[in-house]
């Protein structure tokens, strides 16, 4: 027989074409698995679940010689192998995570369907390209985990893995040694792609970063609103710092905006930031058109960044020599109701500037200038009440002042036409009387006037007409005038003209430039008591300037201002040491702003003052007579 005959019969049917003998084989079954010469073998299996092998062979022609070998144990540890080998490739296959087998020196193997799909790559591609073909070789990690694994037969790390098209992408690698059925050392690298995990570890991390910024926004706004404020200006001082902390920046700023005049007006830096500016003369005023990217907020009206400030960049119009140095910047708008009058900036934070770094700095001093708002409030509600009381105080004052100027010189009319009556009266005293009678009456006039003037002027029924007046000749009348008033008080009257010998006329008001001379006039001779007063006037630029200087008793600091009010005088008590209505000032006040210009006093207590006022100088070509 050849071996083709007998392969996969059984020896029960090949046993009677060799021998013509009857041999009972019940109880064993199985195929002839090779032949050789007159040889059989077959593998056997109990029915009690034991393996043999059989050696069957013929001895002559009538007996036939059977050997039995027991491989039970070979048999199942041969099965057992199989299986385990058919369940890690079913596990491999199946695996949701990339599995590589190598060998000691680094060569793959095997690799399953998810690794192929991981990178892109078949079986082949990947044990071709091997371990430095998937893993990014400049990661220092690699060699980390290697020496572990061979120091602790495991090792767990992340390394950074490449695909077939180059990308890199993060992954989390297990790496294990062990020995296969056969006793060979193998390693098996269990690899999870963690590129969606890493994403979504920085998506966590940039809420919490925003929650945490939300969280530094609501403080900021807390220390704002607690924070006892004395005036505006500090709360924008402290706001700016406080911005420049929130969005991390080394600097800032805040400037004023008025939209007619197209200007900025700086308002307060940042700390310490003056501390580094070398800028020879800082400007605290810039026109909308000098300015480069912080003026863009303005025309464009919305946020600005640029994170790449030291590179071109079409706003940027550059920074004085000696200026703070710029990396990155941030500028936003201040709006009330719909017109800007504010913009805040802020400068070289370490990452770049972002929307959200925009709503930060914008709610923040969005929040800023509602608080001014309310500064400004209870600022304007405490002078409010500052008037009134102060109206109360000066209506007392100026009611008994009126009582006063009234009272007085009406009394001294009525008492010596009284006493004129009398028909003894000697002609001396009566010429007396009569003089009394006519000062009072002027005085009472004069007081009169006052009132009426200072209501035509509040009805704006008072008007500038102008006329050439000689200057010269205005101050000379008026020396003359006074000069027996002052000789009579022991006071030296001084003048001063115009440079020189030059005899200057101008086109003004000249009842008003008169009135307000003479006020000031007045005022000098009746508070002076001692010294000299001087007056005169001189040209300074486009402005005629008139001065009054005495050495009288001085205004007191806080009356300076207050004085030019109507029915104030330097002093408001009860106790008057000279008389007035406190109205003289005022109008005086009125009628320099009607011809263009204004009035100031500068004064020392004790030592006198000095009333200055200006009108516009407007030279005639001829000089004409007063």
């Amino acid at each position: 027989l050849s071996r083709e005959d007998v392969i996969g019969r059984t020896v029960t049917e090949v046993l009677p074409e060799i021998t013509k003998g009857e041999f009972d084989w019940i109880g064993y079954y199985g195929k002839i698995v090779h032949t050789g010469g007159s040889e059989v073998f077959e593998q056997y299996s109990e029915p009690l679940g034991r393996w043999y092998n059989v050696h069957a062979f013929s001895i002559g022609k009538q007996s036939f010689s059977t050997i039995f070998i027991d491989v039970t144990r070979e048999r199942e540890e041969s099965l057992k192998r199989k299986h385990s080998e058919e369940r890690y490739r079913l596990l491999m296959n199946n695996s949701l995570d990339a599995i590589l087998l190598t060998i000691p020196d680094g060569r793959i193997i095997s690799a399953n369907r998810a690794a192929c799909e991981m990178f892109g790559m078949t079986e082949e591609e990947i044990i071709k390209n091997g371990r430095n073909g998937l893993v990014d070789l400049e990661d220092p990690r690699l060699l980390e985990l290697i020496e572990k694994r061979e120091k602790e037969g495991k090792a767990r790390g992340e390394l950074r893995l490449r695909r077939k098209d180059g990308t890199i992408f993060p992954a989390d690698v297990t790496s294990s040694l062990f020995k296969n059925s056969r006793g060979e050392l193998r390693t098996s690298l269990i690899i999870r792609d963690i590129t969606r995990q890493r994403e979504n570890e920085k998506r966590l991390l940039e809420q919490k970063k925003k929650a945490e910024l939300n969280n530094e926004r609501l403080e900021s706004l807390l220390r704002i609103t607690q924070f006892p404020f004395v005036s505006i200006q500090e709360l924008l001082d402290f706001a700016i710092n406080e911005a420049v902390e929130l969005t991390g920046s080394r600097m800032g700023y805040i400037y004023f905006y008025n939209e007619e005049k197209k200007q900025f007006i700086l308002n307060t830096w940042s700390s310490g930031v003056m501390d580094d500016c070398r800028v020879d003369k800082p400007e605290t005023v810039y026109d909308l058109d000098r300015t480069g990217c912080w003026g863009e907020v303005v025309r464009q009206r919305k946020p600005i960044i640029i994170n790449d400030y030291l590179n071109s960049n079409p706003y940027r119009k550059g920074t004085p020599g000696g200026h703070v140095p710029l990396r990155k910047f941030m500028t936003v708008p201040v709006s009330i109701d719909g017109s800007i009058v504010a913009v805040a900036g802020v400068a070289n934070k370490e990452q770049d500037y972002d929307a959200s770094d925009v709503r930060q700095l914008s709610l923040l001093m969005d929040n800023v200038w509602k608080m001014t708002d309310r500064i400004k409030l209870i600022h304007d509600l405490r002078v409010a009440k500052s008037r009134a009381e102060e109206s109360d105080r000066l209506k007392s004052a100026f009611l008994a002042n009126v009582s006063h100027e009234i009272r007085t010189p009406m009394n001294a009319i009525m008492g010596f036409l009284e006493l004129i009556r009398e028909p003894d009266l000697e002609s001396g005293k009566k010429e007396s009387y009569i003089d009394i009678v006519n000062r009072s009456a002027i005085r009472l006039l004069d007081t009169i006037n006052d009132i009426v003037e200072i209501s035509k002027i509040e009805s704006r029924q008072t008007m500038v007409s102008y006329s050439d007046v000689n200057l010269g000749e205005l101050l000379q009348y008026y020396y003359s005038f006074f000069k027996p008033q002052t000789d009579k008080k022991g006071l030296k009257l001084i003048i001063n003209g115009h440079e020189g010998d030059r005899v200057l006329a101008v086109r003004t008001d000249r009842h008003k430039t008169e009135a307000v001379l003479i006020n000031l006039l007045k005022n000098a001779i009746k508070f002076t008591d001692k010294g000299s007063i001087e007056f005169g006037s001189y040209l300074e630029e486009k402005n005629i300037v008139f001065y009054v200087k005495d050495t009288g008793t001085g205004i007191p600091p806080d009356r300076l201002e207050a004085i030019f009010e109507r029915f104030v005088q330097a002093r408001t008590d009860m106790n008057r040491a000279h008389e007035g209505s406190g109205l003289g000032l005022s109008i005086a006040r009125e009628y320099v702003m009607m011809m263009n210009g204004k009035i100031w006093v500068e004064s020392v207590p004790g030592k006198g003052s000095t009333f200055y006022f200006t009108i516009p100088f407007k030279e005639v070509k001829k000089a004409q007579s007063s």
